[in-house]
């Protein structure tokens, strides 16, 4: 269960994308997902969650694909915006309203998990909730996609670094919170929560600059 500083910019996060999404944010191809989707498809088994699905870009490529995918997000826009998108497109998938840093599924319900940019709105202890969480309902050996903002990215104007918080933790001019990760916190969290790194960590964007990681994991059994 999350605690109350962690609650308090979840609440943050939920109004500020409330507003994108609504305004129609998203969309655009991702290479580098749809290079993972090609190299592990016959390796991601049926049933895949999308943590922070938003407005259904990497759902749609599940499903595409023909998984059968839950997209957990955050806010109601985003939702009515991926559903939108599926019966346009005649695909099939479930929509789930919730948050990362507790998802409303029992333990080791899924067969693999992605999350692309959403573990980044974040202090420390809420990057370590969502590690803890998507890590509980993955299956033992699943696999697990992620993407998150690298300390190699530029740090936009008017973030200001929070001191007492650990690593590069920013408040944002909307007065949201942004962690930029390094490589060895990524395998930090890992080994913390049961998470093999087995492909990465490619630190790129979809039009070759730095500044994302890019990584799959893999659970192990807890040692």
């Amino acid at each position: 269960m999350t605690n109350m500083k962690v609650q308090s910019f979840i609440e943050v996060t939920k109004n500020i994308w409330e507003v994108k999404y609504k305004k129609g944010w998203g969309g655009g191809r991702d290479f580098i997902f749809e290079d993972f989707l090609k190299k592990y498809k016959t390796k991601l088994g049926p049933k895949i969650l999308d943590i922070g699905s938003g407005e259904g870009r990497h759902v749609m490529l599940l499903a595409k694909a023909g998984f059968d995918v839950v997209g957990l997000e955050l806010t109601e826009a985003g939702n009515i915006a991926a559903n939108k998108q599926l019966k346009n497109n005649n695909l099939q998938a479930t929509l789930v309203l919730g948050d990362a840093h507790s998802l409303p599924f029992i333990d080791q319900y899924f067969d693999s998990v992605v999350s692309i940019q959403v573990f980044q709105f974040n202090d420390w202890s809420g990057a370590d909730f969502c590690f803890s969480e998507a890590s509980r309902v993955l299956k033992m050996a699943g696999l697990f996609f992620l993407r998150v903002k690298s300390t190699s990215a530029e740090v936009p104007e008017g973030n200001k670094l929070i001191e007492d918080d650990w690593g590069a933790t920013y408040k944002t001019p909307d007065n949201n919170k942004a962690h930029f990760f390094t490589e060895d916190e990524l395998i930090s969290l890992g080994k913390k929560h049961n998470l093999k790194i087995v492909d990465g960590l490619l630190d790129a964007t979809n039009d070759n600059k730095k500044g994302q990681w890019n990584v799959v994991f893999q659970k192990i059994e807890e040692k």
